[in-house]
């Protein structure tokens, strides 16, 4: 039964602050990330469920970025290096399974977000860039 995960999953894309949030910044224990505006591929929010990265761009083809977390100080930002392209899969929230390949900004996005869920944030790749 999805039913729950849908409710949150719309509860967290009602109450984004940003373009990108995870659940874990919520402090909810759960695998879920939701992407709207400039940082979804599509013209809506994109939730995905469980995602699981399959493959990402090969390491020539890291760019470099300039990001802000909300769950930091303000005006703290970091300089990191985030693949180019990461192919996912996932569900959405009624617990469809599907796979994507997630380019430019969607795809920085989603590696912040992913990076919540495994409890990494920028700082932790200040000195990667």
């Amino acid at each position: 039964d999805f039913g729950p995960v849908e409710q949150f999953s719309q509860m967290l894309v009602d109450g984004m602050e940003s373009t990108a949030i995870a659940a874990t910044q919520y402090h909810v224990n759960a695998q879920i990330i939701a992407l709207r505006g400039a940082s979804s591929p599509l013209p809506g929010p994109l939730v995905l469920v469980n995602p699981r990265v399959l493959a990402r761009s090969p390491e020539e083809q890291m760019r470099p970025w300039r990001e802000v977390c909300l769950v930091l100080p303000p005006g703290l930002e970091v300089d990191l290096l985030r693949d180019a392209w990461v192919t996912v899969e996932s569900a959405d929230s009624a617990g469809r399974r599907s796979t994507r390949t997630l380019r430019g900004e969607p795809a920085r996005a989603f590696q912040h977000e992913y990076d919540h869920l495994r409890g990494v944030l920028i700082v932790d790749h200040a000195d990667l860039a």
